[in-house]
């Protein structure tokens, strides 16, 4: 679609835009295009999630370090709160959190019903991403 000159910003009905659609099929050589044509890295779809929500959940590390590169937001909540932090944590994605981590994510925030990522890691469950957090400075 970037051939025929549409816009990397266009998104369907439910929201998603051309990189979310890339991120979730985990479509590296096409993130790497839109982003070269300055996709908005900020838009989310109708339930609140950015590309970078996606990509974390995926656990694609270089989708992952992508997104970061070209400036998402690492500290965007959706319509529940959750941050993109907050998704890696629940994932069980230590290579997401550690990138989010080190992007200066912020390891206190909390969602709307007061979980933290290190909650939501605890919960899952989660014992290598839990470690990561609390050694991050997380409570």
């Amino acid at each position: 679609h970037l051939i025929r000159g549409e816009s990397p910003h266009a998104a369907g009905n439910d929201g998603r835009s051309v990189l979310i659609i890339a991120v979730i099929s985990q479509n590296r050589p096409m993130v790497e295009a839109l982003l070269e044509h300055n996709a908005n890295v900020f838009q989310s779809d109708r339930i609140g999630n950015t590309a970078l929500h996606y990509a974390v959940e995926g656990g694609n590390q270089r989708i992952v370090s992508l997104l970061i590169e070209g400036a998402a937001p690492v500290d965007a909540p959706n319509s529940q709160g959750l941050t993109p932090l907050m998704m890696a944590a629940r994932a069980n994605q230590p290579v997401a959190v550690r990138l989010l981590v080190d992007a200066g994510a912020d390891r206190e925030r909390l969602d709307y019903t007061g979980r933290s990522a290190l909650m939501w890691a605890e919960q899952h469950r989660a014992q290598g991403v839990v470690e990561l957090l609390r050694a991050a400075g997380a409570q």
